[in-house]
Order: structure tokens, then C-alpha cells, then sequence
């Protein structure tokens, strides 16, 4: 609904409205000077929303993981954002929801990709010794 009003016009609007002034709160704006026009933060946020769960659904390996953290970074700079503007939590949620959850997902591949991996040589030699 960020990127197009052909799902609800009537969202997509509200959407608009707001992005204006999550623009004004964007977390670099103020350090690096530069205001991002509102319109393209919510094109920039819809697709990597879009490809991002894409990639989550269908895509193995490394382009997953980057997705996994792409994703995450969104979300808690969405929470920021929100933050920033004193929304209501109802508002705010949402983003803590999805970054918990993505951070769980995060951390579970990590375990299972340690587990995964053989322990090296010397570590087993190491032990060996012991």
C-alpha cells in the first residue's frame, strides 16, 4: 500500500500523509543536513519491503540473511521514527513486533549455521589434548 493505491486508495493516502512527516524525522536528516522528500523515503520503504519479503520467502542462502537484516534495520528505524513523533503505541508496535521477530529469525540462523559448521582442526585437537 506504500507504493501503489491499488489495494485501498484510502490507505494508501493516510500512508502518504504520513510519510510526510516521518521525511522530517528521517534519523540522518538532521546530522548530515539533507531533507529526503517524502515521497521517495515511501517508495524507497515499500520496495525494500516488498523485494526484502520476497527474498525471505523464496531465496536461499546469503540473499536471505541480507534480506533478514535489511528488514530488520527498516524496522527499527521505523520504530524510531515513531518514536521521534510521539505516535501512539498502537502505531508504534507494529515495527517492535516485526524487528523482534526478525531479530529472533536472525539469531535462530545464526545457532543453527554454528551448529552446522564442523569445528576446526585445531579446536579439535585442542580438545584432543585435554
Amino acid at each position: 500500500m506504500k507504493i501503489s493505491p491499488t489495494i485501498n486508495k484510502e490507505m494508501h493516502r493516510e500512508i502518504r500523509r504520513n510519510f510526510v512527516g516521518y521525511a522530517k524525522v528521517f534519523p540522518l536528516s538532521r546530522s548530515l543536513g539533507f531533507r529526503v522528500p517524502s515521497r521517495h523515503l515511501r517508495l524507497s520503504v515499500g520496495w525494500v519491503e516488498v523485494l526484502c519479503g520476497i527474498a525471505l520467502v523464496f531465496v536461499p542462502g546469503f540473499l536471505k540473511l541480507a534480506a533478514n537484516i535489511a528488514l530488520l534495520v527498516l524496522m527499527v528505524g521505523a520504530s524510531y521514527v515513531h518514536a521521534a513523533m510521539e505516535d501512539k503505541f498502537e502505531r508504534t508496535a507494529p515495527s517492535i513486533v516485526f524487528a523482534l521477530m526478525l531479530a529472533c529469525r536472525l539469531v535462530v540462523h545464526w545457532q543453527v549455521s554454528r551448529r552446522a559448521t564442523p569445528p576446526s582442526s585445531s579446536s579439535v585437537h585442542h580438545n584432543k589434548q585435554e
